[in-house]
């Protein structure tokens, strides 16, 4: 009976969803909006509940993209060079400077 319940125990664990960080795929873009997440894999436009080599998008946010395969959960990050935050960085100091350029001064 013991060995009975074990096993169940042992089924039911190896039956779960366990989440791994790396399922090798490439995710260079995300576009995201509340109602309707994009993203850039392995060069294709993709949407939650859609399928990639066998692998189905659960979920997208700013910054990952959660895949199921096989009855386990990935998780791939956002692929962003160095390059691509220093043009960020940039483009945000140079749009600081054109803000405080051509705010309007109180004028008494």
């Amino acid at each position: 009976m013991l060995k009975v319940i074990i096993l169940c125990i042992l089924l039911i664990f190896c039956s779960c969803k366990t989440e791994s960080s790396r399922l090798g795929f490439s995710v260079d873009g995300i576009m995201y909006d509340k109602k309707n997440p994009r993203a850039i894999v392995e060069g294709e436009i993709l949407g939650v509940g859609d399928y990639i080599y066998g692998a189905k998008i659960i979920d997208i946010t700013r910054g990952y993209v959660k895949f199921e395969y096989n009855n386990e959960i990935f998780v791939e990050e956002l692929v962003v060079s160095e390059k691509d935050v220093l043009k960020s960085e940039k483009a945000a100091r140079r749009k600081a400077k054109f803000r405080k350029k051509n705010s309007p001064t109180m004028k008494r």
